[in-house]
């Protein structure tokens, strides 16, 4: 499976913060997001987003 990453903006949990840029990795089923590019290197990301449970409601698969 191909990996797609980059930056994207996310929601930040303070409500005064506005976004957050953060750099996303799309891999598997899974997407991490790591505060600086650089960080992927190190392995750790910031988050984990889950897409398992997406791929088993019956979505559309994603065809480029």
């Amino acid at each position: 499976m191909s990996t797609k990453e980059g930056w994207l903006k996310k929601k930040s949990p303070s409500t005064f913060a506005g976004d957050q840029k953060r750099y996303f990795v799309l891999r598997d089923l899974r997407v991490d997001y790591y505060q600086e590019q650089t960080d992927v290197a190190k392995g750790k990301p910031k988050g984990v987003i889950p897409l398992r449970c997406a791929a088993n409601r019956g979505l559309p698969a994603f065809a480029p």
